[in-house]
């Protein structure tokens, strides 16, 4: 009896990944048409000469101009290094984060292990999203938000599998390596996601809220637990976007000058 078992979820695999590389095959094909012949728009511009910029300039000097962090310019300038600054050079990286967001929501439903109909939810998801337009223009667009679309996916993948762990087993200890990965994935996640547009904050903050009423539905006995796991990841996150406080904090009419400046030597 184990043997056809076993073939059968053998062939689930397959048909899974199968699945999976045919919906990514279909996001690239609705992304690449007019990814390289389009102009560049003002916002890409700007992004062109930022990510020009030595990395010791855009760590230094274009924080004093520019209102959103430096992560984002600062993995064009080395993508560029290697693919140039034409507009497919300038937009490829952007398509190569989109399509990892499309592979993410695919494997979610078999990451968070919650039977059949998750990951065909999943499945659902990542195919809506192959065509859906908002996805299909950020792919094509040299500027941050595909990444941070990325980064926001995996930590909210996390989150999830964070809180569906917490809840096993109610009354028994639950293993650190049960908890803990998803906990750094989220944390680092929620981070980097705060390195990349002043906009992640609000997304950090949807995020924890979120795991906070999940506390009214976790057992009594885990409660303060699973407060604690989420308290420690959200340390983790404000952790990494410490460095980054100085600047974020700095007020708006120091940086409005400097930045027109720039912008209107961008070619």
């Amino acid at each position: 009896m184990r043997k056809p078992q076993h073939q059968a979820r053998t062939f689930g695999e397959r048909q899974f990944w199968a699945s999976v590389a045919l919906i990514l095959v279909a996001a690239l094909v609705f992304r690449l048409p007019g990814i390289a012949s389009r102009s560049l728009w003002i916002d890409e511009l700007y992004t062109e000469w930022f990510a020009a910029r030595s990395f010791v300039e855009l760590w230094t000097e274009v924080p004093q101009f520019e209102t959103h962090p430096p992560l984002y310019y600062s993995i064009l300038r080395a993508w560029t290094l290697v693919f140039g600054n034409s507009e497919l050079g300038l937009r490829s990286l952007s398509l190569l984060f989109s399509l990892g967001t499309v592979l993410v929501v695919a494997v979610s439903g078999r990451l968070l292990d919650a039977g059949w109909e998750a990951r065909a939810a999943g499945l659902v998801g990542a195919a809506l999203l192959a065509v859906n337009y908002a996805g299909i223009r950020e792919a094509q667009n040299a500027r941050p938000y595909a990444l941070q679309a990325l980064v926001c996916s995996i930590a909210i993948v996390a989150a999830l599998m964070l809180v569906t762990r917490l809840r096993e087993q109610p009354g028994d200890k639950l293993p650190a390596r049960r908890w803990l990965p998803p906990a750094i994935v989220l944390g680092i996640a929620a981070g980097t996601g705060l390195w990349l547009h002043n906009t992640g904050f609000f997304i950090a903050f949807g995020l924890w809220l979120g795991l906070a009423l999940t506390l009214f539905a976790t057992p009594a006995d885990r409660r303060w637990h699973s407060f604690l796991i989420f308290f420690g990841s959200g340390v983790l996150a404000l952790a990494l976007w410490l460095p980054y406080l100085p600047i974020f904090s700095r007020p708006v009419e120091q940086v409005h000058g400097p930045c027109l400046l720039a912008h209107s030597q961008a070619p």
